[in-house]
């Protein structure tokens, strides 16, 4: 408290200084307010460094977290940027798309066979429901989730689409054949019966599920199956490879003959470069205008 009343006392003596050059009365006030240390920190000390340093990606898609793990499918799919944590189950040809998080923390999360789970889509299982029925997730086959998504505590039937943006929320249910338009809000305990078609905020009835749309849930689960083996394909396996891959790089460097070129750190210096003769340029206009006054 102390310490906050001097530091308050400071600032209200700087506040002419601030408005005007400094005058020897307020550099010695300055130096005594550099010398107020307004909080004691006992954090380790954090050492800077610079992204153009970083060659691999330090993100986990999967985490443990004590006794809940997450159990994956071999043919099922997780992007490299989403993540999965605690219990969850991706069944087979399930697919994980970017920036994607599955939070099973406080309850189960059950994505079923060819199901997707699209880009920023969130899902998270409560600890308990106000509904009264289990509050873990259970997403069932060949399911579309599009873009954006929040999903919470909620059940989702074979054969569903849930639209970009859309939000289910704690006890909301989606039974077999069922559509939920993009942008809208499934309230606690509201059911989508099947064969139907809910849109607005919050959702209601729109129109009936025709056949022809009804087959094309399942066509479109394919599809996007196939992308992601698409996608599988060009990643790499999970392991320690990399070390012997630097070690034979860095080995060809120091023979000479090949030149490492870090494409990173070249990249940061033209930006950097172009920063700082913008900052000159405005600096040298600046000046003319004062020379002109």
């Amino acid at each position: 408290m102390v310490r906050l009343q001097a530091a308050s006392g400071l600032l209200r003596a700087l506040g002419p200084c601030i408005r005007s050059s400094l005058s020897p009365e307020c550099q010695q006030i300055a130096a005594a307010a550099a010398g107020v240390r307004l909080f004691e920190s006992v954090a380790p000390a954090v050492t800077y460094r610079d992204v153009s340093d970083e060659w691999y990606l330090r993100q986990r898609s999967q985490i443990s977290l004590g006794n809940r793990l997450p159990h994956v499918a071999v043919s099922a799919w997780i992007s490299p940027s989403a993540v999965v944590v605690g219990d969850v189950d991706l069944l087979d040809r399930v697919s994980v798309w970017n920036n994607v998080v599955l939070r099973g923390d406080l309850n189960n999360i059950t994505i079923g066979q060819v199901s997707n789970v699209q880009d920023r889509t969130v899902i998270h299982a409560a600890r308990t429901s106000p509904a009264g029925i289990s509050a873990s997730v259970k997403v069932g086959k060949f399911v579309t989730i599009e873009p954006n998504c929040t999903l919470r505590s909620c059940r989702i039937g074979d054969f569903a689409k849930v639209g970009a943006r859309s939000v289910l929320l704690e006890g909301s249910m989606m039974e077999d054949y069922s559509v939920l338009q993009p942008g809208s809000v499934l309230p606690p305990t509201r059911r989508v019966p099947t064969g139907e078609v809910w849109g607005g905020v919050p959702a209601r009835f729109v129109r009936a599920l025709s056949e022809d749309e009804r087959d094309a849930l399942k066509a479109e689960a394919d599809d996007i199956r196939r992308l992601a083996w698409q996608q599988d394909a060009e990643q790499l396996p999970v392991g320690t490879a990399w070390r012997g891959v630097e070690a034979y790089r860095a080995a060809v460097v120091e023979s000479g003959k090949a030149v490492s070129v870090p494409m990173r750190r070249l990249k940061y210096d033209q930006r950097k470069r172009r920063e700082d003769e913008a900052a000159n340029a405005i600096s040298v206009a600046a000046g003319a205008s004062q020379a002109i006054k």
